[in-house]
Parts: C-alpha cells; sequence; structure tokens
C-alpha cells in the first residue's frame, strides 16, 4: 500500500489532467494502489481543493460580442 503522499500527489494529477476526480479514475486509482475506492474518495472528499464534480459552467451576463452594428 503506498504512503498518503503519493495518493495526494496522483489525485492532484488526476484533477490537472481531468479538471476534476472522476469516478472511473478514482476506480483505477484504487486497482493501481490496491487501496480501497471508499478511503481514497474519503481522501478527496476530506480536502476542499479536491473536486468530485465537474466545475459549473459560468456565463457572464452581457458577453455577447459586441458589433460595430450595436453602437
Amino acid at each position: 500500500m503506498r504512503g498518503g503522499s503519493e495518493i495526494f500527489d496522483e489525485l492532484r494529477a488526476i484533477q490537472r489532467q481531468y479538471g476534476y476526480l472522476t469516478g472511473d479514475q478514482l476506480v483505477a486509482l484504487s486497482k493501481r494502489t490496491n487501496i480501497p475506492v471508499a478511503r481514497i474518495h474519503g481522501v478527496a472528499d476530506f480536502y476542499p481543493h479536491f473536486h468530485l464534480a465537474p466545475p459549473p459552467k459560468i456565463t457572464a451576463p452581457g458577453s455577447r460580442l459586441l458589433t460595430s452594428s450595436d453602437s
């Protein structure tokens, strides 16, 4: 079994690649490390900088492009 800092680093790498921690990637990490997925999920859920869902899409009001005919 790997140490906590290695798992932490792997979770950060997954989030960097996907933007959040996907369920499939947590399961794959569990299989690679032989650590129960519930434990990995618990670590990810504990730290607020890990995201277990995709970030919400943000739409800024008035963000449409202005054209010269808008003047």
